[in-house]
């Protein structure tokens, strides 16, 4: 364990004095880059398409614009529950939750004051019926009140990165102070994906609550997202979403779908009953047929292979035969169909939280961010490096790191700057002669 924080710190210490790299620009959503594949025209207000794994903006129109949700509020709602509770939990309906929604059409039906259903029959209410009864009730069981709840639900969102959130129900029934933002309904349904329990729940087409002694009738829900595969508007890679509409909100959608290997999140916001579909549809097929996913530890294998212009310290290249340091396997970027390793560049951002990670390499296609990957130590060439006796002179000047005279001089220059601050704190202090001093 010892070596291994060792590792990773000398590895930091390398990597830190390299020479610094273009400093990265956020995330953009308003103008894409050179290069990038012109997306269709959207009827919706706003709209915006990400790539779930790892949050490539593919699409954006006005996606940071506040507007209201309606439903698609219950993805929060969901997701909060599914963290904070069992689905073996019983949940009882109080009378505020029963009586304090409305008489809209948006309730599970056949539920009165002191009726009961499992967390797991509530959370399939709330994502395939739209049941604002239920979610009210599941908010109370979370949270011990819905007051409690909402407070959840913004702290939630403010953890995930929404700067344009605030929620006052769980169901998003109308308020002034409830709104989001498409950028941000798809931060909190990416969240939302990574459970495979959403997951379940969001693609399935009807879901069935037997008869019990509060219901002798069994009480059969169907998803009311029209692109499932017996909908109005079909999609093929259709894996679930959530639909919302109300008089001041308009209709709102959020989509999920899977194909070429990538899981696409299309939010749209104030459109039409029809447009939201359309809408949808265009931008997903735009989405799948324009970017590919491509796994970053493949990356690092090409610039081990050349180089570097410059002889300068490279991630690629800084183990060619037993690399220290590589990308997970399990991270990718998202890139546009033609482009190639070639134009994608990158900058590591040391930050070892563990004896196992470096820090991450943030890619970017023409300045825009593509993707993260984790730098992990490769644990079992650590210890071969540590114990390894074929370390010729050779090797450590040409083969091990490339790094060129400013690395050094930066190195040494540390080295001093370490041993003066060792000698500072360990030197003694002199002690005060006691007694005043005179004065003439």
């Amino acid at each position: 364990m010892k070596f291994k924080y060792i590792m990773v710190s000398m590895i930091l210490c390398l990597l830190l004095i390299a020479p610094a790299q273009t400093a990265l620009a956020a995330v953009p959503t308003a103008e894409f880059p050179e290069g990038w594949p012109q997306g269709p025209g959207v009827e919706a207000e706003s709209a915006i398409i990400m790539e779930a794994s790892t949050g490539t903006i593919l699409y954006e129109k006005n996606s940071h614009e506040e507007l209201y949700p309606a439903s698609i509020t219950k993805i929060m709602t969901t997701l909060l529950a599914l963290n904070n509770s069992s689905l073996n939990d019983t949940v009882t309906f109080s009378h505020d939750a029963v009586f304090s929604v409305g008489t809209s059409d948006a309730k599970l039906g056949g539920i009165d004051e002191g009726d009961k259903l499992t967390m797991e029959q509530c959370l399939y209410g709330v994502m395939l019926a739209s049941a604002n009864d239920v979610s009210y009730a599941v908010a109370e069981h979370v949270g011990g009140s819905l007051s409690k709840f909402v407070d959840m639900m913004n702290e939630e969102a403010e953890k995930l990165g929404c700067e344009n959130t605030h929620f006052t129900n769980a169901s998003g029934l109308p308020d002034a102070d409830h709104y989001t933002t498409a950028y941000d309904m798809a931060l909190i349904s990416q969240e939302a994906l990574k459970n495979p329990v959403f997951r379940q729940i969001a693609q399935t087409m009807v879901y069935t609550i037997p008869a019990d002694e509060y219901c002798p009738e069994p009480r059969a829900r169907a998803n009311h997202h029209e692109m499932k595969s017996n909908g109005k508007y079909p999609y093929d890679g259709w894996i679930g979403g959530k639909t919302g509409w109300t008089a001041s909100a308009g209709y709102t959608l959020v989509t999920f779908a899977h194909k070429n290997n990538m899981d696409l999140i299309c939010v749209i916001m104030k459109s039409s009953q029809t447009g939201q579909y359309t809408d949808t549809k265009a931008l997903l097929d735009y989405g799948f047929q324009n970017f590919k996913r491509m796994n970053l530890s493949e990356a690092e294998v090409r610039p081990a292979e050349q180089e570097s212009a410059d002889n300068t310290l490279r991630l690629g290249d800084f183990m060619k035969e037993q690399p220290l340091l590589g990308i997970n396997p399990e991270d990718y970027i998202v890139i546009p169909g033609p482009a190639g390793w070639d134009q994608i560049e990158a900058v590591f951002i040391p930050d070892a939280q563990d004896d196992e990670t470096a820090g991450s390499m943030r890619y970017t296609y023409n300045g825009y961010y593509v993707g993260t990957g984790r730098v992990v130590l490769n644990t079992e060439n650590a210890y071969q490096f540590q114990a390894s006796t074929n370390l010729n002179r050779n090797n450590s000047a040409h083969g091990i790191l490339k790094i060129n005279p400013w690395i050094i001089a930066a190195a040494a220059v540390l080295a001093v700057i370490i041993v003066v601050v060792i000698i500072l704190l360990f030197r003694r202090p002199r002690r005060r002669r006691r007694g005043r001093k005179l004065r003439f």
